[in-house]
């Protein structure tokens, strides 16, 4: 359900990930994005025009919808993230740049769950790397429990993942229907 998103740039492509909801519609992050009217989706080794949406930055989050079928029987579900979710396993599938077009699943646990400028948010030690910016981040039963949008990065850091929480996800489709937008 991980799909890779291309975007053309003056300097070459560049790629992030995304994850089926359903109903031709994808999840990516506003960062992946960017101001593009249009990106290209790709998995296993076929590409689909895709058009953006909605973006929303406070969130991080983009929903991008594509005109063919993608002929995919199951979307998702969403689990609902609350503080007993610290601890929890959890696993992220993305597409780490360079490392080609085959997704990569990473295993961690939650480290924290917290609110920074009114978004709930993850903490995570499943690695996270470059281009799995719009991946999902989801529990032990495949739930999706958030959207990986970045990482720390320096000398002394390891391990340091973020993702918007799930409630945000909810609440950003929710509004993007009461928009007339799906």
């Amino acid at each position: 359900l991980t799909f890779k998103v291309l975007m053309p740039s003056l300097l070459g492509t560049y790629s992030g990930s995304a994850f089926y909801i359903g109903n031709s519609e994808l999840v990516t992050n506003q960062h992946v994005v960017g101001t593009r009217n249009y990106v290209t989706i790709v998995q296993s080794g076929k590409q689909y025009p895709a058009t953006v949406i909605r973006t929303d930055s406070s969130r991080d989050l983009a929903l991008v919808r594509t005109s063919t079928p993608l002929l995919i029987d199951d979307a998702p579900s969403f689990g609902e993230v609350d503080d007993d979710i610290t601890g929890a396993k959890v696993g992220v599938t993305g597409f780490p740049s360079g490392l080609g077009s085959t997704a990569s699943v990473t295993f961690g646990v939650v480290s924290r769950v917290f609110v920074e400028n009114l978004v709930e948010q993850l903490q995570t030690d499943a690695a996270v790397s470059p281009g799995s910016s719009g991946g999902p981040l989801f529990d032990a039963c495949g739930k999706v429990v958030g959207v990986i949008t970045s990482k720390l990065t320096g000398a002394n850091i390891e391990g340091i993942g973020f993702a918007v929480s799930s409630d945000e996800l909810t609440e950003f489709l929710a509004e993007t229907t009461s928009m007339g937008l799906r």
